[in-house]
């Protein structure tokens, strides 16, 4: 089987698996109907960077699955993997990151404190920002998998206090959107601001 044809093939499959019509992936993000359908049927001249991203977002599939699969690899379902930040990037898994997270919440709680040891303080607000790059993209990810909430109560207050701060918006960007994306869906259906 050639490149394109696996491609074409993943898509279908996939497609399949999430009940999807050509529409709801358009809706989620993907390609147009005629592109898909396309691709669908191997139409290599539709492929650009832009269209794989658009595959992987709209199939659920992790970042570079599209391009890995036209390449020979086999695409990964965003539900079976970790929090990975580009195909050739950091992969850890949302254990470590959910671990990562707590660790550096608790020390921040210690440092309050213990404020007159500014070197402490400045130490923990150090790794607090960069950490917040991982957890900021495990909660994005983690609300745009649930866009029907979150369910346990567990998880909502473990990612509450990353809902309740604005962010710069220079420092990240993905604040307003996880806001959004946890917005109960009938605020979302409104219009509503997160």
């Amino acid at each position: 089987m050639d490149m394109t044809a696996r491609l074409a093939d993943a898509v279908r499959k996939r497609r399949a698996e999430l009940s999807l019509n050509l529409i709801q992936v358009r809706d989620r993000g993907g390609p147009r109907a005629p592109i898909m359908v396309r691709i669908e049927r191997g139409d290599t001249e539709v492929i650009t960077p832009e269209i794989l991203d658009a595959l992987d977002r709209s199939l659920e599939w992790t970042i570079g699955s599209a391009a890995s699969t036209l390449g020979g690899g086999t695409p990964t379902p965003r539900e079976t993997a970790e929090v990975q930040f580009a195909p050739s990037g950091v992969t850890i898994s949302h254990g470590e990151v959910a671990a990562l997270t707590a660790a550096t919440f608790r020390l921040q709680q210690l440092s309050s404190d213990r404020a007159q040891d500014s070197d402490l303080v400045e130490a923990i607000e150090d790794l607090a920002q960069a950490v917040a790059p991982l957890y900021g993209q495990f909660i994005t990810e983690l609300l745009a998998a649930n866009t029907h909430g979150l369910g346990s109560d567990i998880v909502v207050d473990a990612v509450a206090p990353l809902l309740a701060e604005r962010a710069d918006s220079e420092l990240d960007e993905g604040a307003a959107l996880r806001r959004w994306l946890a917005m109960p869906d009938a605020k979302r259906d409104r219009g509503e601001d997160a």
